[in-house]
């Protein structure tokens, strides 16, 4: 099987160069007037010379022809589309495709540098290519919602082609269309100019972006719209909006399409924000806040009662995009934001975060596309070292317009994940994969310099990563060290087990030797070292993730909470709180399932260590009583999920949270009264591993009892 997959990007140089209109730059100053103008831009270029051509609809069994003149032209492009832009056909093939020199002389195309998503000579099951019990040679697959890249360099006068649908194929009808514009560099324009709306409405879109903007037609965009309005409570108004605009003239329908999907989105993120105003938590919250002589209470108790006058009015017509009613509520979110975000604690105004920029996808992928672990049986041997934009940024002006700030952003395109800051916070350690693809821990200064590796070893094929700093200087990572895989799965998930390291020495030593992973080691209040256990000889393995903690040197390694049980299944990300002897908070998940990400909780083990017994509060539901489920998938379908929490103090966190399955992974802040804030979320993006820029207490250095 031969296939084509190649980076488009590389092979879009430009635009053709006979073209009757001039090109010019696009200075339209919104997203919706600037899509516009892009996309009766490339049409316009396409009429001048004869483009776009279309098939109309082809029907399974039938062969038909296509032709195009290609006189002067760069490139053509080839689209597989379809009547309402629902779904493409999965099986549409270009059969027999030849472009013609002048003198008659013909070339196969698929004997050209095609590039895309395209497979030659095979259908989607890669068997031979049948239309009508007939076998097709020299035939192009078009691959779902992409298109294919044919290089002509001026050299040929016509494109000629059959058209048909495989007969393998579970779809029956399809539109071919060719085009002489890609739309990439359009498309690459507008999304560097506005990103957050281009990634919002391409990650809906049935092809991609530049399909989207080159082909001429607003047959996609009712579809796209549909789409959005499927996360909506309330969809009256934006359907008899969407039928409106079925009713204007084709030229118009586009540009009103655009300006509904920007409505529309609006009106679902006013209201998913206010969906989480709960006065009765943000009025526990203000009087727990009030302790603190650093609080201005006269000033935000007349916020809070403007908030609490604005709730009792409610926000009537939200729904139906009223301007009066989307005033109020941004006013209502911005009054709850100045109000909790006035906490002394977020006097720092300044965290480090894992910024990564994970693209359309970003409202459907798990937090492995932020640097986590892929399963909760795997440590990070298993992840991805590489095709990541990640970068650990600052993110300052917390109570205002957020800015944000580049620290650090590997080379190689690698993850950053296992960020910590040490107690003086001028220092960051995290991992990174090096030059030769080996997880490694690294630390940089608080502003992003004087890279450094941290851990040393001669023995070439170690890894580590997942390392937390000790009182005494040393580090404690978790390594490949132990040369172990996991059994269920074949030993192909090698396991991570523990180590020493003396940064002053280069001495390594392993502290743990279990026959599955360690994780998440950090230090407790007392000095000691908490970190997750996976139990697996002779155990329900599905349930047996048990919080351990031990001495700094290794010794000494006791159950700290979940031995015995069956609930929780998988305790991860788990971190002291704050100046508390016995409470630490943590994410709870099951084995397999939603990855690494699950509820929020805080466990105390002088009340109890054991099931659902010693869990003090669950995050955002301070009323009700967590409930011992023994299930493998124990999260699945559970909302808000919760990742990589960090403890301000024993009432407040700021956590990476999605909210619901269609939501983005942001940065929040949350108490123990329910209150669940927004700070910073971005479409196309997702926020990881908020860290506060704050000097902390250094723990107590507890002596070592290993005697070498």
């Amino acid at each position: 099987m031969k296939k084509i997959n190649l980076v488009l990007a590389f092979m879009l140089l430009g635009s053709q160069v006979l073209l009757a209109l001039p090109t010019k730059k696009i200075v339209a100053s919104t997203w919706t007037t600037a899509t516009a103008a892009y996309k009766a831009e490339l049409l316009a270029k396409q009429k001048a010379v004869g483009f776009p051509i279309e098939s109309g609809k082809v029907k399974k069994g039938e062969l038909k022809k296509i032709t195009a003149k290609v006189t002067g032209l760069d490139y053509i492009v080839l689209v597989v589309a379809a009547e309402r832009g629902e779904k493409k056909c999965n099986d549409a093939i270009w059969a027999h495709a030849k472009v013609y020199k002048k003198d008659g002389n013909a070339v196969n195309v698929c004997d050209l540098k095609i590039s895309g998503q395209a497979k030659l000579n095979k259908n989607s099951a890669d068997h031979e290519v049948l239309i009508h019990q007939n076998k097709v040679s020299n035939s192009i697959l078009s691959s779902t919602a992409n298109y294919i890249y044919v290089p002509l360099d001026k050299k040929f006068v016509r494109f000629e082609s059959e058209i048909g649908i495989d007969d393998e194929s579970k779809d029956s009808t399809a539109i071919f269309r060719i085009q002489s514009e890609s739309g990439q560099k359009e498309f690459d324009e507008l999304s560097e100019r506005f990103p957050e709306e281009c990634n919002a409405f391409f990650s809906l879109c049935p092809t991609t972006g530049p399909c989207w903007l080159s082909n001429g037609t607003a047959n996609e965009d009712a579809v796209i719209i549909k789409s959005l309005l499927s996360r909506s409570k309330e969809k009256t108004y934006f359907e008899d909006e969407l039928a409106k605009i079925a009713t204007l003239p084709a030229a118009q329908q586009m540009e009103a399409s655009l300006a509904l999907f920007s409505d529309l989105s609006d009106v679902l993120k006013i209201q998913m924000e206010v969906d989480w105003i709960n006065i009765e938590a943000i009025q526990l919250a203000f009087n727990d806040m009030k302790k603190n002589p650093a609080f201005n209470a006269t000033l935000y108790q007349e916020k809070l009662s403007q908030l609490t006058s604005l709730m009792k009015t409610g926000f009537d017509g939200l729904s139906n995009n009223m301007k009066e009613a989307k005033a109020n509520a941004r006013k209502a979110i911005a009054l709850k934001k100045e109000i909790l975000f006035a906490n002394p604690l977020f006097d720092m105004d300044k965290i480090v975060v894992g910024k990564y920029k994970v693209g359309y996808n970003a409202r459907s992928v798990n937090v492995s596309s932020l640097g986590t672990e892929p399963a909760n049986w795997c440590c990070l041997m298993s992840a991805s070292r590489k095709n990541f934009k990640a970068e650990i940024a600052e993110l300052s002006n917390l109570r205002g317009e957020i800015r944000s700030k580049t620290i650090f952003k590997a080379e190689n395109n690698s993850s950053l994940p296992h960020i910590r800051i040490n107690w003086n916070a001028d220092h960051i350690m995290f991992t990174m994969a090096n030059a030769n693809g080996l997880w490694q821990v690294y630390e940089v200064d608080i502003e992003g310099k004087n890279l450094r590796q941290v851990i040393k070893s001669p023995e070439r094929d170690l890894e580590f990563f997942d390392a937390t700093y000790l009182p005494n200087g040393k580090i404690i990572a978790v390594s490949n060290i132990g040369y172990l895989g996991v059994p269920c799965v074949d030993g192909n998930d090698i396991v991570g087990n523990m180590v020493l390291y003396d940064q002053q020495t280069g001495n390594l030593r392993r502290i743990t030797f279990d026959q599955e992973s360690n994780w998440g080691p950090i230090v407790m209040n007392n000095g000691r070292v908490m970190y997750t256990r996976w139990e697996y000889t002779d155990l329900t393995h599905y349930f047996s993730r048990i919080v351990m903690h031990m001495n700094p040197d290794g010794t000494e390694q006791k159950a700290l909470y979940g031995s015995g049980s069956y609930f929780p299944n998988s305790t991860f990300d788990i971190k002291p709180l704050p100046g508390n002897g016995t409470r630490f908070v943590g994410i709870i998940s099951g084995h397999h399932g939603v990855v690494r990400a699950g509820r929020m909780l805080i466990f105390d083990p002088s009340v109890s260590r054991k099931n659902a017994d010693g869990i003090v509060h669950e995050f955002p539901y301070r009323n009700r009583k967590v409930e011992p489920i023994i299930k493998d998938e124990l999260v699945n379908g559970v909302w808000p999920e919760f990742v990589k929490p960090y403890p301000l103090n024993e009432s407040y966190y700021l956590v990476t949270a999605k909210l619901t399955p269609d939501g983005l992974w942001g940065i929040y802040l949350v108490d123990t009264f329910d209150n669940l804030t927004l700070l910073k979320e971005a479409e196309g993006e997702g926020y990881i591993h908020a860290t506060p820029v704050v000097k902390t207490a250094v723990p107590p250095i507890i002596p070592e009892k290993i005697k070498l």
